[in-house]
């Protein structure tokens, strides 16, 4: 009889510990789980920053060229105008 007793109060305890084993197993799985997406996350992220510094560039250089393209008419209309 005495073991019985020994045998249920430990039998909670094991439970108890196997229980908590397995759910902190199950939350590194998911830490892992998130760590990965996170990883992924930040590399698109700066994947979009690199495209947005090379779009920007773009339209600078587009500007650019539409000032020197106006400039040349402004010019070539001023010279026509004066003749």
């Amino acid at each position: 009889m005495r073991f019985k007793i020994f045998d249920i109060l430990f039998a909670n305890e094991i439970a108890s510990k196997t229980y908590t084993l397995e759910k902190i197993t199950d939350l590194q799985n998911q830490l892992n789980s998130l760590e990965e997406k996170y990883e992924s996350l930040r590399q698109e992220v700066d994947c979009l920053k690199e495209e947005s510094v090379e779009l920007t560039n773009e339209i600078y250089r587009l500007e650019n060229s539409l000032d020197a393209r106006i400039d040349i008419l402004v010019e070539h209309n001023r010279i026509i105008k004066n003749v």
